[in-house]
C-alpha cells in the first residue's frame, strides 16, 4: 500500500477515531479498562468480551457511550460500513466462535491480511503483502546463464568483474577462488567464496535457490490465512480503535467465517 493511501484512509476515519478516544476518557474506569485490554490483548474472554456477553453494567455504558461513534459513521456510510477480518484457518476453533460476543475487524484490507498471515507490518505502520516482498537477493534472479559464464570468462581474463552490485575479484589468499561481494549501501559484504572455474555454475545455482527462496517468501500464509469481507450494519460497531493504524471496529457477532473470500 502507498503511503497516500494509508494516509488517506486514516484521514477517512479520523472523525470516529478522535472521537472514541475523547470518548473513552469519559468512562468509568471499568469500562475504560474493558476497552484498553482489548486493544492491548484482544483477549477472547477479557472484560469487554464479557461485558457484551453478559450485556452487564459496563456493556450498558459503552452503548451509550458509542452511539456518538455510530452517528459519525452514518453521517459518513450510512446505515452499513463494508469491512475486513483476517483469518487463519489453521488456528479456527469452532468452539471459541460459538458464544463470542464481539470481533476486531478494519475497514483496511491490507492491515487484515496482517492478521491473516498474508502480511507484515513495519516502520511507520506501514503494511507490505508478502506477495510483494522481496528477498535480499531478489536482484539475482534477472542473471541469466549467458551473463553468469561472462562473469566467469571476465574474472579469468581480468582478475575481476562487476554485477548489478556484485563484485568479483580473485582471492589475495589463493588465485585459484574467487571473493565474491555485495555492496549494500555504500558497503561492502563479503558473500561467498568460489573456485573461479566453478564461478558461473555457482551463479546459476545461487540464483536459482534464490528463486525457491522468494518464491517461499511471497507464498507466506497463502495456503492457511484468508481475507474476508462483509457489509456490516452500523449498528453492530462497538467502538473503533486505531492502534498502529490498524482502524479497528469491533463489531458485534459476526466471526467473518461465512464472509465472502476476498484476493489482495
Amino acid at each position: 500500500m502507498r503511503v497516500m493511501e494509508v494516509i488517506q484512509l486514516t484521514e477517512q476515519g479520523a472523525r470516529e477515531v478522535n472521537l472514541a478516544r475523547r470518548l473513552k476518557d469519559q468512562l468509568s474506569p471499568e469500562a475504560r479498562s474493558a476497552i484498553d485490554t482489548w486493544e492491548s490483548h484482544n483477549w477472547v474472554t477479557g472484560d469487554l468480551s464479557t461485558a457484551y456477553s453478559q450485556q452487564n453494567d459496563v456493556y450498558r455504558e459503552i452503548e451509550r457511550a458509542a452511539e456518538p461513534i455510530r452517528g459519525a459513521l452514518r453521517a459518513r456510510e450510512g446505515d452499513t460500513i463494508t469491512l475486513y477480518r483476517g483469518i487463519e484457518s489453521d488456528r479456527v476453533d469452532p468452539s471459541r466462535h460459538a458464544d463470542r460476543a464481539i470481533y476486531s475487524w478494519t475497514s483496511r484490507p491490507e492491515m487484515a491480511a496482517v492478521f491473516s498471515g498474508l502480511a507484515t507490518i513495519g516502520r511507520e505502520n506501514r503494511v507490505r503483502l508478502n506477495k510483494d516482498r522481496e528477498t535480499s537477493n531478489e536482484f539475482m534472479l534477472s542473471m541469466t546463464d549467458a551473463e553468469a559464464k561472462a562473469i566467469q570468462d571476465a574474472v579469468i581474463k581480468n582478475g575481476k568483474a562487476k554485477w548489478k552490485n556484485l563484485f568479483f575479484k580473485t582471492s589475495p589468499y589463493n588465485d585459484q577462488y574467487t571473493d565474491i561481494l555485495k555492496k549494500v549501501n555504500g558497503r561492502f559484504k563479503e558473500m561467498a567464496d568460489e573456485l573461479t572455474t566453478n564461478l558461473a555454475r555457482w551463479l546459476i545455482r545461487t540464483r536459482e535457490e534464490e528463486r525457491q527462496f522468494s518464491a517461499d517468501v511471497k507464498a507466506q500464509g497463502q495456503d492457511t490465512g484468508y481475507v474476508v469481507r462483509e457489509i456490516v450494519p452500523v449498528d453492530d460497531i462497538v467502538w473503533v480503535l486505531n492502534a498502529a493504524g490498524s482502524m479497528e471496529y469491533i463489531v458485534k457477532g459476526r466471526s467473518g467465517l461465512e464472509g465472502e473470500r476476498v484476493v489482495l
